[in-house]
């Protein structure tokens, strides 16, 4: 279009440049429908090749698409074949028309919310029928086939290059009639027709002179017959018909040269939606306005010959496309001044296949949706062409024509890319916890592996290998399992994701709506494993780095290592590496904006790295300088830093240095979580096994359990690396699934009062769309209810709804704009989370004073909430109780409204009862709202279950949707749990992860021990004390790293709670069941993993061990 700015400037300049010449502003009108008692606009094509009649209403098929339209005058659908395809043949069904066509046999149904079923697709069809006997031999070339059922027995009449003939399936075959022909009907005998008339079965011909038409039609000067053996009267037809196409019910509908005419004492077209215009496609009916003389008074039309038949004595109502698409439905009223030929214009005749009708700019900018001034066209004629080609090149640029390229496809690949990298993100954050554990459990095996192998590496350093060709030894060594070991990795990870795509269809499935497909590039699987085998060897390498530290006399000899006073270099690199680091991340915080969440998570970042560096300057450095004892400085250290790392978890957030009132996201409580889940394995590897000594020490201890317990957790204890990096394993696993779960009750718990917060004291609604609106009463007994008791329904609320433009003064936004009658107010409306008090002391008083206070609103808690990301609320505009609004008309901004926001609707507003409501009257006559929802309420003895199903047996035909609104909530609410139970099973590998590996390092341990054990049983240790101290050695790793990730998983669960749940008056729950269930479970499978290598270890014998060469 021209803009209004365009136009304006047209306007001033126009004198100058027109120079003695002329020109016109036209508008173009495109119309979505036009209704006069009934709606006009319903066919598929101009030329319609038969009429169906249902009880339901009318189907219409043309060459390439069928329409139905409801109750003859109603609202219609329609449907086309695929790739521009024809039709072959239809056949009515009870609510339905199976369509023939050449991509392949669909039926389409009566009510357009029903969807459509696509029998065979991809190949021609030339029948509208389910024949599992096929067809008989057919010539080649064909016509046109017609289909009839009769008591059972199938007919088929064929018209081909060489004539007409009719085949009947009697008797497990096709026999061919005698009588041939092209149509097949039926009317208490079957008929056979063809343009010349019609014969029944038996061979009673139709009388010679008459035209016969499909459905056992025949006509003649102007006059309709019913032809079964006999010729019936039935009724004249005008002139206008054109004698191909009839149907009669009472009512003669006749095909014409522009559509349809349906003919009931008075003269109604019908006219299809769209219009073939030669050379520039397939096009909406138009109408036109100009500036000239061919425009009628604001309020008149001037009408096309397609549309002489009206009734010119009444008002016609008219929808614009534009408007109709942005949600306006309220049709404009114009009068029938009189017919376009009437004005005496040269080519305008020419028009009347292209144009519908002339309008006023007015009323052409109306149903356009056209800001005021806009216009289609501008035609200049005569003029000074240079003059005008001189202004066109000032004015036009790519911001005036409003011109933009927009890459649709792309940003539609983009979105969807978008969506499921969203997906991808959370099984790569979530997934990052099993890494983890990975990363752990082949540290645990990789040192197991040095320890037993120090003898060996000895030798080898000893005949003159360095260090260096250690490292490459045990490098070699990894790369060839971890090579293997990753190809098996990413098999295993697509048979991992085809079971997460089956999880994932069987949720979405249940709710309804398409699933996940399951597909993979080769490119992923090698990235996949590729980054498996990189973590690996970079694990290895630290590994190997460490153990090629190797002090040849005392690994020859099978000595402890001995602690040297000096300070080790990679030590000192350590502490540099960690202060720099937490230097330059609080350096960082100084590039990051103050009202960034972000700093929070970068100043938790600078201080555990600066704790990390600067303790052990204090537990393990200054002793070693100093001369102080050394021997337990390492577990000094380990346990410092973890009650440090602790108490700066408690430190308040008002020390970060963010702007007042910016609270921690996410990322700060990932950050912390994994801090806080190291800073307990540091103090149990650290305390735990000295307070667990102290306390067998103790005599009450000593008699109860002997040496077991100190035997046992010597082990542990002279390996504090080793059991910090299984306790860590295991608190990784446990702190992620624990936190995920403890979500997961926690929106239960905030989600159990969605049901009530959606419904009120309502329980069923009925709904529909703007398209087809609800027309019922307030009044249950005239909605011709027979399945259903009208005196079970206590309440009735109707709310209707339209779309505004919401204008804060600062933006502005498109939005749902819904009324409520006295009704639904009565019955106390839906809950609200806040509201003005001087509305009402109750809730129920503030929904009943919107009767009384048209200029007060309600908002959806989506104008409340504020996105943690923006700092916004959730639709870009912040609405607190008090404010004051513009409600604009969208098709109208002239059409205005200043209101005030009353109340703010309960927080689940956003997700099930979107928009802005206020007083129904208002939305109805002021911005044209139609009515799509009907709350219900039963009284205390009915069933909502029952009684939503009467109704929907009663109010389906009528494009009725009805549900319980309860079950529909607890439908979605049921996919959200489900999905996070997908996340939670998918964390949970990570503690098969660790319980596989404790298995594997129990059973390295009790090899590498047996020497140990035997030694054991010679000083007296029974099979059952063994037993007894090897399971309290795994599960004092275990379980003690399970309950570290279970007690910080529960701290940081109530973090969360406190940040997120708790301004929302939301109870805290705390997951002891799921707790429980993981620590126990996993301590159960943990025990069961472990028990073959115990029991193998109480079968040593000291003997066996003693006597063994290793």
């Amino acid at each position: 279009r021209l803009d209004s700015t365009f136009m304006e400037s047209w306007n001033e300049n126009s004198t100058m440049i027109l120079d003695g010449g002329t020109a016109m502003e036209v508008l173009q009108i495109p119309l979505k429908q036009i209704e006069q008692s009934a709606k006009i606009m319903t066919l598929p094509d101009d030329r319609v090749d038969e009429i169906l009649i249902t009880d339901e209403g009318d189907w219409y098929v043309s060459g390439g698409a069928v329409s139905f339209q409801i109750d003859r005058g109603g609202s219609s659908h329609g449907w086309e074949v695929p790739n521009g395809g024809l039709i072959n043949d239809v056949t009515l069904l009870s609510d339905s028309l199976l369509v023939a066509h050449s991509d392949g046999l669909s039926e389409i149904p009566n009510d357009r919310d029903d969807d459509l079923i696509q029998h065979s697709e991809g190949e021609e069809v030339l029948i509208a029928a389910f024949l599992p006997q096929g067809l008989p031999d057919l010539p080649s070339t064909i016509f046109s086939m017609d289909y009839l059922n009769n008591s059972g027995e199938d007919w088929i009449a064929v018209k081909h290059l060489t004539g007409n003939e009719v085949h009947q399936y009697v008797g497990g075959e096709w026999v061919e009639s005698t009588i041939s022909g092209e149509w097949l009907a039926f009317d208490e005998e079957v008929l056979i027709g063809t343009p010349n008339g019609w014969i029944t079965s038996t061979g009673i011909s139709s009388p010679l002179g008459l035209d016969a038409m499909k459905g056992g039609l025949l006509a003649d000067n102007s006059t309709l017959y019913k032809s079964n053996g006999q010729v019936n009267l039935l009724s004249n037809y005008d002139s206008i018909c054109d004698e191909r196409v009839f149907a009669y019910d009472g009512e003669v509908l006749c095909s014409t040269a522009f559509g349809v005419i349906v003919d009931d004492g008075e003269l109604s077209p019908r006219l299809p939606v769209t219009v073939d215009i030669g050379g520039f496609g397939i096009m909406p009916q138009l109408l036109l306005a100009t500036d000239g003389a061919l425009s009628p008074a604001k309020g008149d039309i001037l009408i096309s010959s397609r549309l002489s038949y009206l009734n010119s004595s009444e008002n016609v109502l008219l929808n614009g496309l534009v408007p109709w698409a942005y949600g306006d439905q309220l049709p404009l009223t114009l009068e029938i001044e009189g017919n376009m030929s009437s004005i005496d214009a040269p080519g305008l005749e020419e028009l009347e296949s292209i144009i519908i009708g002339f309008v006023n700019l007015s009323d052409g900018e109306e149903l356009a949706a056209a800001s005021e001034g806009e216009r289609s066209i501008l035609v200049i004629n005569g003029g000074n062409q240079t003059s005008v080609v001189i202004w066109l090149n000032n004015v036009s640029g790519v911001d005036s024509m409003n011109l933009k390229i927009v890459a649709a496809k792309e940003e539609a690949l983009a979105a969807a890319s978008e969506g499921a990298g969203a997906l991808s993100a959370m099984f790569l954050v979530f997934g990052a916890f099993t890494i983890g554990a990975g990363i752990l459990l082949v540290l645990t095996i990789v040192m197991m592996l040095a320890d037993s192998r120090r003898s060996d590496e000895a030798i080898i350093r000893a005949i003159g290998l360095k260090r260096s060709d250690m490292r490459s030894l045990s490098l070699m060594e990894g790369m060839m399992t971890s090579s293997a070991a990753s190809i098996l990795g990413g098999v295993f990870g697509l048979f991992l994701a085809w079971l997460i795509s089956l999880a994932f269809n069987s949720v979405f499935a249940s709710a309804g709506v398409d699933g996940v497909s399951f597909s993979f590039s080769y490119d992923s699987m090698l990235i996949g494993a590729s980054y498996g085998f990189l973590i690996a060897m970079v694990t290895l390498w630290l590994t190997a780095f460490w153990t090629s530290r190797l002090n040849i006399v005392q690994a020859l000899r099978n000595l402890s290592p001995m602690r040297s006073r000096g300070i080790p270099w990679w030590l000192m690199l350590l502490l540099i590496v960690f202060i720099g680091g937490g230097m330059l991340s609080g350096l960082t915080i100084l590039t990051i904006d103050s009202s960034s969440s972000l700093r929070f998570a970068m100043w938790h970042i600078m201080a555990s790295m600066v704790i990390i560096g600067l303790v052990p300057v204090f537990t393990y450095v200054l002793p070693h300088v100093m001369g102080w004892p050394i021997r337990n400085t390492g577990r000094n250290t380990m346990a410092t830093m973890g009650i440090c790392l602790f108490l700066w978890a408690l430190s308040p957030d008002s020390w970060a240095p963010v702007d007042t009132g910016i609270q921690p996201d996410e990322i700060t409580f990932a950050v912390l979580g994994m801090v806080q889940v190291f800073a307990g394995v540091m103090v149990l590897s650290g305390l735990a096994p000295r307070v667990a000594s102290w306390l067998v020490a103790r005599s009450i201890f000593t008699k109860r359990f002997g040496p077991v317990v100190k035997v046992s957790l010597a082990h542990p204890s002279a390996s504090p690396m080793k059991t910090a990096v299984i306790m860590g394993m295991f608190s990784l696993t446990v702190f992620s699934v624990i936190v995920l779960a403890g979500y997961s009750v926690q929106f239960q718990e905030h989600s159990a009062g969605y049901v009530e917060d959606a419904s009120g004291d309502f329980e069923i609604l009925l709904s529909s769309s703007r398209q087809v609106p609800l027309e019922l009463s307030s009044n249950p007994d005239e909605w011709g209810l027979k399945e259903t008791s009208p005196s079970d329904i206590d309440a009735v609320g109707r709310v209707n709804r339209a779309v505004v433009w919401v204008d804060d003064g600062d933006e502005k936004i498109g939005y749902i704009l819904r009324g409520v009658d006295s009704g639904f107010t009565e019955h106390g409306g839906i809950p609200l989370e806040d509201w003005d008090r001087s509305l009402g002391s109750t809730q129920a008083e503030a929904w009943d004073s919107l009767n009384s206070n048209p200029n007060v609103v309600f908002v959806d808690s989506s104008f409340a909430l504020i996105d943690p990301n923006t700092g916004e609320s959730l639709v870009g505009i912040t609405l607190p109780i008090g404010k004051s609004i513009s409600l604009i008309d969208i098709t109208n901004p002239g059409n205005s409204r200043n209101v005030t926001v009353g109340g703010i609707l309960s927080e689940s507003s956003q997700l099930f009862s979107q928009g802005i409501w206020m007083n129904g009257e208002i939305v109805d006559e002021q911005y044209g709202g139609v009515v799509t929802r009907i709350y219900v309420s039963h009284d205390a003895d009915s069933n909502s279950a029952e009684l939503e199903e009467s109704l929907s047996k009663d109010l389906a035909s009528k494009g009725v949707y009805s549900s319980v609104i309860e079950e529909e909530i607890l439908l979605i609410l049921g996919l959200v749990y489900a999905i996070l139970s997908i996340f939670q099973a998918y964390l949970a590998l990570g503690l098969i992860v660790g319980i596989a590996g404790i298995g594997v390092v129990t059973y390295r341990s009790v090899s590498e021990r047996s020497g140990e054990i035997g030694m054991l049983r010679a000083l007296g240790f029974r099979k059952k004390m063994v037993m007894g101290g090897m399971i309290l050695e795994v599960s004092w790793t275990s379980l003690l790293g399970m309950l570290n990730g279970a007690v910080v998983a529960m701290m940081f669960h109530l973090a969360l709670y406190r940040t997120f749940w708790e301004d929302q008056g939301v109870d805290l729950i705390l997951p002891w069941v799921e707790v429980l269930s993981i620590v126990i479970g996993g301590w159960i499978l943990v025990l069961i993993a472990t028990w073959m290598p115990v029991s193998k270890a109480t079968k040593v014998t000291p003997s066996q061990a003693l006597s063994s060469l290793d």
